[in-house]
């Protein structure tokens, strides 16, 4: 899934980041809050579990 936005929760990055993601293969889209200090640019789906990173 690929990052398409974020922004922090709080003024306290321990407090996390508010991340949307989709999955460029069955485009599902998932929102949830990720640790603020290690946001990922890609995740794998939580659906299909496809993994863009897989693909280099």
């Amino acid at each position: 899934m690929t990052l398409l936005d974020s922004r922090p929760v709080t003024r306290d990055p321990d407090d996390g980041m508010r991340c949307t993601y989709e999955c460029q293969a069955c485009l599902h889209v998932y929102a949830g809050i990720f640790d603020g200090w290690h946001t990922d640019d890609h995740i794998p789906c939580t659906r299909c579990g496809h993994d863009e990173q897989d693909e280099s």
